[in-house]
């Protein structure tokens, strides 16, 4: 995937339409025929680039229209449509200054699009964005290889830790676990399908404070970065046992496409773990614990399935879109 559009996805999510222009432009001049994955989204990129919020508009129904009703751009662009909709009844413009009131006289709805874990819908479509390129840099990553690097979905056991307890019986008080803080998804919105079954996010918890180790004791992150967990449910579809679920790598991937992997042997205190072995058409949910810097935003969850020797990876990307710091 072209370096351009990486740089473009970027400069949407900051909010720079004019940068975003200036990118599309160079695109397409150097290809005068985008492949068919890119089409998507250079109509996305060119659809949010416009200052004009008609354009804007226009654009989003022609890619509605254009693309197929699965594809994730056109279910984003259908989302923010509605909505557009929705306050453009009211009166409210996205880029007109709402009118001050008359003494005495309530002020009309502030306009609010829907925010995906706290990230405006449009920013989540440049995540989505984001993630469809993602794929080259975690094949680099890897240099093409397969195999399953452990992680700490891979620990045998059904939970993580009882209440901590004092490093080595030492004296002193028990130390405090922050309370629970994630936010619950809808697994089908944040799902994998590859050979070896169905993986889904359910919920995710950023800067989580209840992170413990097999014995209970509690696991801080290194200085300039935080914890963050995702649970994921993974249903065993190989038609016999599935013995290392999820059967898949798992990477956390950044807004500067920095691919991180899980922590070992931990999760949040008392939940559940991955099952280490469960058979076909069998769940089993679990946490994943990733440590990424207080400077990066937890783009998506990367999925690399095992294959056969000789192979690429096929990376599937979950977007994520949190926001940094939450």
């Amino acid at each position: 995937m072209d370096a351009k559009l990486i740089k473009a996805n970027i400069a949407l999510f900051n909010g720079s339409r004019s940068e975003v222009r200036r990118l599309l432009a160079e695109f397409t001049a150097e290809h005068s025929r985008p492949s068919e994955e890119e089409t998507p989204l250079l109509m996305w990129l060119d659809a949010q680039a416009a200052d004009d919020r008609a354009t804007r508009m226009e654009k989003l129904k022609v890619l509605v229209e254009k693309l197929p009703k699965n594809d994730r751009y056109a279910r984003i662009a259908a989302d923010t449509l509605e909505q557009e909709d929705q306050y453009a009844s009211k009166g409210v413009e996205t880029d007109e200054p709402l009118e001050m009131p008359e003494e005495g006289v309530d002020a009309p709805p502030a306009r609010k699009l829907p925010k995906p874990l706290g990230v405006d819908l449009w920013k989540a479509g440049a995540f989505a964005a984001i993630g469809l390129m993602i794929g080259i840099v975690v094949v680099s990553l890897l240099g093409g290889g397969g195999g399953n690097t452990p992680a700490a979905t891979q620990v045998a056991g059904t939970n993580f830790g009882q209440p901590p307890t004092n490093l080595n019986n030492q004296q002193g008080p028990l130390p405090t676990l922050a309370p629970d803080r994630s936010i619950a998804l809808r697994p089908e919105d944040f799902e994998a399908i590859y050979e070896s079954g169905i993986l889904q996010v359910s919920a995710v918890e950023d800067n989580s404070g209840r992170i413990v180790n097999e014995d209970g004791e509690l696991v801080t992150a290194t200085q300039g970065a935080r914890l963050v967990a995702v649970r994921i449910v993974f249903e065993c579809r190989n038609g016999s046992i599935c013995s290392d679920p999820p059967e898949a790598d798992l990477f956390i991937t950044t807004d500067t496409l920095t691919n991180i992997p899980p922590l070992r042997n931990v999760g949040p205190a008392g939940e559940s773990r991955l099952s280490e072995r469960i058979a076909d058409n069998n769940q089993s949910a679990g946490w994943v614990v990733f440590e990424v810097p207080n400077t990066s935003i937890p783009a998506a969850l990367t999925v690399i399935p095992p294959v056969p020797s000789g192979q690429d990876p096929v990376p599937i990307i979950i977007p994520l879109a949190l926001p940094s710091g939450a």
